[in-house]
Protein backbone atom coordinates (compact mmCIF):
# COMPACT_ATOMS: atom_id res chain seq x y z
CA UNK A 1 0.00 0.00 0.00
CA UNK A 2 1.44 3.25 -0.53
CA UNK A 3 2.03 5.32 2.19
CA UNK A 4 2.44 8.65 0.99
CA UNK A 5 -1.16 8.87 -0.14
CA UNK A 6 -3.53 10.56 1.73
CA UNK A 7 -6.95 10.43 1.29
CA UNK A 8 -9.07 13.67 2.26
CA UNK A 9 -12.55 14.97 1.18
CA UNK A 10 -12.12 16.92 -1.90
CA UNK A 11 -12.64 20.93 -1.47
CA UNK A 12 -13.06 23.34 -3.99
CA UNK A 13 -9.51 23.67 -4.89
CA UNK A 14 -9.57 20.02 -6.30
CA UNK A 15 -12.07 21.05 -8.58
CA UNK A 16 -9.44 21.44 -11.44
CA UNK A 17 -7.74 18.59 -11.08
CA UNK A 18 -11.05 16.33 -10.06
CA UNK A 19 -12.19 17.29 -13.91
CA UNK A 20 -8.90 16.09 -15.72
CA UNK A 21 -9.63 12.92 -13.84
CA UNK A 22 -13.32 12.37 -14.54
CA UNK A 23 -12.10 13.25 -18.04
CA UNK A 24 -9.54 10.42 -18.17
CA UNK A 25 -12.09 8.07 -16.42
CA UNK A 26 -14.98 8.49 -19.33
CA UNK A 27 -12.05 7.99 -21.96
CA UNK A 28 -10.71 5.06 -20.37
CA UNK A 29 -14.92 4.16 -20.27
CA UNK A 30 -15.61 5.32 -23.70
CA UNK A 31 -18.64 7.37 -22.01
CA UNK A 32 -20.58 10.07 -23.95
CA UNK A 33 -19.22 13.73 -24.75
CA UNK A 34 -17.47 15.22 -21.96
CA UNK A 35 -18.52 18.47 -20.69
CA UNK A 36 -16.19 20.12 -18.56
CA UNK A 37 -18.36 22.81 -17.19
CA UNK A 38 -20.77 20.59 -16.21
CA UNK A 39 -18.17 18.46 -14.20
CA UNK A 40 -17.06 20.85 -12.55
CA UNK A 41 -20.21 22.34 -11.20
CA UNK A 42 -21.29 19.08 -10.45
CA UNK A 43 -18.46 18.56 -7.95
CA UNK A 44 -18.82 21.66 -6.96
CA UNK A 45 -22.34 21.22 -5.72
CA UNK A 46 -21.63 17.80 -4.31
CA UNK A 47 -18.39 19.70 -2.04
CA UNK A 48 -21.16 22.65 -1.18
CA UNK A 49 -23.83 20.52 -0.43
CA UNK A 50 -23.36 17.52 1.78
CA UNK A 51 -26.34 15.91 1.55
CA UNK A 52 -26.26 15.08 -1.69
CA UNK A 53 -22.95 13.01 -1.37
CA UNK A 54 -19.32 13.46 -0.86
CA UNK A 55 -16.37 13.44 -2.92
CA UNK A 56 -13.01 12.22 -1.75
CA UNK A 57 -9.89 12.70 -3.42
CA UNK A 58 -6.35 11.26 -3.08
CA UNK A 59 -3.30 12.73 -2.72
CA UNK A 60 0.63 12.19 -3.08
CA UNK A 61 2.23 15.79 -2.52
CA UNK A 62 0.54 18.34 -4.69
CA UNK A 63 -0.51 15.65 -7.13
CA UNK A 64 -3.77 13.95 -7.30
CA UNK A 65 -3.78 10.06 -7.77
CA UNK A 66 -7.52 9.56 -7.96
CA UNK A 67 -11.16 10.14 -6.56
CA UNK A 68 -14.22 8.67 -5.23
CA UNK A 69 -17.89 9.73 -5.20
CA UNK A 70 -20.99 8.67 -3.30
CA UNK A 71 -24.37 9.55 -2.56
CA UNK A 72 -26.86 8.36 -0.12
CA UNK A 73 -30.41 8.12 -1.08
CA UNK A 74 -32.98 6.26 1.52
CA UNK A 75 -33.97 2.39 0.67
CA UNK A 76 -36.91 0.57 1.93
CA UNK A 77 -35.46 -2.57 0.48
CA UNK A 78 -31.99 -2.40 2.89
CA UNK A 79 -33.96 -1.04 5.75
CA UNK A 80 -31.74 2.31 5.83
CA UNK A 81 -30.02 4.86 3.76
CA UNK A 82 -27.99 2.83 0.55
CA UNK A 83 -24.54 4.35 0.02
CA UNK A 84 -23.90 4.67 -3.98
CA UNK A 85 -20.29 5.31 -5.43
CA UNK A 86 -21.48 7.12 -8.31
CA UNK A 87 -17.52 6.95 -9.67
CA UNK A 88 -14.52 5.59 -8.54
CA UNK A 89 -11.32 6.32 -10.72
CA UNK A 90 -7.31 5.79 -10.08
CA UNK A 91 -4.99 6.94 -12.86
CA UNK A 92 -3.05 4.20 -14.05
CA UNK A 93 0.31 4.80 -12.23
CA UNK A 94 -1.00 4.32 -9.36
CA UNK A 95 -3.21 1.33 -9.67
CA UNK A 96 -2.47 -1.55 -7.70
CA UNK A 97 -0.61 0.31 -4.78
CA UNK A 98 -4.01 0.63 -2.79
CA UNK A 99 -5.47 3.84 -3.37
CA UNK A 100 -8.50 2.63 -4.96
CA UNK A 101 -8.86 0.46 -1.57
CA UNK A 102 -8.09 3.61 0.47
CA UNK A 103 -10.43 5.55 -1.04
CA UNK A 104 -13.28 3.14 -0.70
CA UNK A 105 -12.73 2.58 2.54
CA UNK A 106 -12.99 6.18 3.01
CA UNK A 107 -16.06 5.98 1.59
CA UNK A 108 -17.20 3.21 3.36
CA UNK A 109 -15.98 4.43 6.84
CA UNK A 110 -17.96 7.84 5.90
CA UNK A 111 -21.17 6.58 4.91
CA UNK A 112 -21.31 4.55 7.94
CA UNK A 113 -21.27 7.27 10.07
CA UNK A 114 -23.93 9.02 8.24
CA UNK A 115 -26.28 5.91 9.04
CA UNK A 116 -25.72 3.99 5.75
CA UNK A 117 -26.45 0.35 5.90
CA UNK A 118 -25.45 -0.65 2.50
CA UNK A 119 -23.01 0.31 0.05
CA UNK A 120 -23.28 -0.23 -4.31
CA UNK A 121 -22.09 0.62 -7.76
CA UNK A 122 -22.63 -0.23 -11.20
CA UNK A 123 -19.25 -2.07 -12.95
CA UNK A 124 -19.03 -2.55 -16.47
CA UNK A 125 -19.49 -6.00 -17.43
CA UNK A 126 -16.14 -6.06 -19.65
CA UNK A 127 -14.35 -4.32 -16.81
CA UNK A 128 -12.98 -7.45 -15.08
CA UNK A 129 -10.04 -6.04 -13.05
CA UNK A 130 -12.92 -3.74 -11.18
CA UNK A 131 -15.05 -6.79 -10.97
CA UNK A 132 -11.91 -8.35 -9.08
CA UNK A 133 -11.07 -5.12 -7.26
CA UNK A 134 -14.41 -4.73 -5.64
CA UNK A 135 -15.16 -8.70 -5.36
CA UNK A 136 -11.61 -8.97 -3.09
CA UNK A 137 -13.15 -5.60 -1.04
CA UNK A 138 -16.23 -8.25 -0.50
CA UNK A 139 -18.43 -6.72 -3.15
CA UNK A 140 -20.76 -9.06 -4.53
CA UNK A 141 -22.94 -9.28 -7.85
CA UNK A 142 -26.76 -9.29 -6.77
CA UNK A 143 -28.13 -12.48 -8.34
CA UNK A 144 -31.31 -11.81 -10.35
CA UNK A 145 -30.85 -7.94 -10.48
CA UNK A 146 -29.66 -5.64 -12.81
CA UNK A 147 -29.43 -2.26 -12.65
CA UNK A 148 -31.97 -0.28 -14.84
CA UNK A 149 -32.08 3.54 -16.55
CA UNK A 150 -33.71 6.07 -18.28
CA UNK A 151 -32.82 9.54 -19.10
CA UNK A 152 -34.66 12.36 -17.61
Amino acid sequence: MTTSTHIATALPADIDHMVQLVRQYWEYEQLKPFNAAAIGKLILDIIAQPELGQCWVARDADVLQGYLVCSCIPSFEYGGLLALIADLYVEPEARRSGVGQQLVHAAEHAMRARGCVHIAMEVGQKNIRAQQFYSILGFATRAGYSMMHKGL
